[in-house]
């Protein structure tokens, strides 16, 4: 028979704080993007090409790897998944690929001069209800993102019309979010300054402006250049000496969160919100070094990929190993773990679900319609339990099987 040990090097003072950064997953790879299913499958794009599910790879893609170039993002689609990358021929990608049928499909190519001084690529690409919207850098000259017949230094939409500009004058838009009709692109700064941009997807031609502004600092004298156009100044900048490379981001209960991808000289990574009315809020917490992107997972929890190859997820408030202490108000029952089983009382009004400390779920019951979970054959390693009621997370514990 498995036992079931608790941890007590779980209950140390970082578990006691109200905010903390959990390491959950680590590879020795770049992790440029992750998202989360439904079900709670964990998908990682890897710079080098590699797409995979909960850490078991689904495809190779073909791609130039060196410096910014690569795999860079990538967004589920019917049947499939959209990739932003870097191909050998020095051009960037948006490809389509079928998991039933293993093809990749270019959706659009954008040639770039050099591999290796025009870094500046961007970008992001998501899929919303059949099209797909995806952002590219300028490069290395600055009137490629002014140029409208050049997609360089553009965020674009692609949909049965064609390839539509929505904005452009950016710089390098590495990172946008998108949800019902509006978004915001962080566009990394040269010297000056780092910037947020609101934009919707019905917007066409809106000028952001680079090379002759760079968040509030006017950098060029304009002229037809960036005339011409209607402007759109930033929603939010900051200028820090040592932060310099702004990386959104996403929506995460209604309001849009970003980070720098450096720290400072005091080991702070600078980060916050913009909510619901466009105020900036500082976020409670030094953000990890080297953020590459951010998602929410199936459990509405803040999850941050790094550069590093290291997966985070932000825990606002105690998580040990004990359980989250329920509100008395709300009346639930108890929640037992054993060697053998999860149990609980049927009356419960929810889901119970085990997960790895990955998010991969490896148990997941109705809890009105049964009493207990078999654990006493789950691969031994640490996992959490987790109880979901229409009111949200309720309850949490971490457990190892032996």
């Amino acid at each position: 028979m498995k036992l079931l040990l608790i941890v007590a090097a779980f209950l140390t003072a970082s578990f006691a704080n109200a905010q903390h950064w959990e390491l959950i997953g680590q590879v020795p790879y770049v992790l440029t993007e992750i998202r989360y299913d439904s079900a709670g499958n964990r998908y990682e794009l890897r710079q080098q090409g590699q797409i995979l599910r909960n850490e078991v790879l689904l495809r190779q893609i073909p791609v130039m790897f060196r410096d910014e170039c690569g795999a860079i993002s990538f967004d589920f689609i019917p049947g499939g998944f959209v990739f932003h990358i870097s191909a050998s021929d020095s051009t960037q990608k948006i490809v389509t690929y079928d998991t039933v049928l293993e093809v990749l499909d270019t959706l659009l190519s954008v040639p770039y001069k050099n591999p290796f001084s025009d870094n500046h690529r961007g970008g992001s690409v998501i899929y919303d209800n059949g099209t797909y919207y995806c952002s590219f850098g300028y490069g290395i000259t600055g009137r490629h993102a002014q140029d409208l017949s050049d997609y360089r230094g553009k965020l674009l939409k692609i949909d049965s019309s064609g390839v539509n500009i929505v904005a452009f004058g950016l710089r390098n838009p590495y990172r946008f979010s998108f949800k019902d009709n509006e978004g915001f692109i962080a566009d990394v700064g040269s010297n000056v300054a780092e910037e947020v941009n609101y934009f919707t997807g019905d917007y066409s031609l809106l000028n952001m402006q680079w090379p002759c502004f760079e968040g509030d600092s006017q950098l060029l004298i304009p002229d037809t250049l960036c005339d011409g156009y209607s402007y759109s100044s930033p929603e939010f900048t900051y200028s820090k000496p040592e932060s310099r490379s702004i990386i959104g981001g996403c929506f995460w209960n209604d309001n849009y969160y970003f980070c720098d991808h450096f720290k400072d000289s005091l080991d702070y990574v600078f980060g916050g919100y913009l909510d619901s009315n466009w105020i900036f809020h500082d976020f409670p917490i030094s953000f990890p070094q080297f953020v590459t992107s951010m998602t929410v997972n199936h459990l509405n929890e803040l999850v941050v990929s790094t550069w590093l190859g290291n997966i985070y997820e932000y825990v606002d408030g105690p998580l040990s190993i004990d359980s989250i202490p329920p509100d008395p108000e709300k009346k639930l029952l108890p929640i037992i773990v054993t060697s053998e089983k999860i149990i609980w009382n049927k009356g419960l009004n929810g889901r119970i679900m085990v997960l790895t400390l990955e998010g991969q779920i490896v148990r997941y019951e109705d809890a009105q319609f049964r009493g207990s979970i078999d654990i006493y054959d789950l691969v031994p390693r640490m996992y959490i339990a987790v109880l979901i009621t229409p009111l949200g997370v309720e309850w949490r514990k971490k457990f190892v099987t032996w």
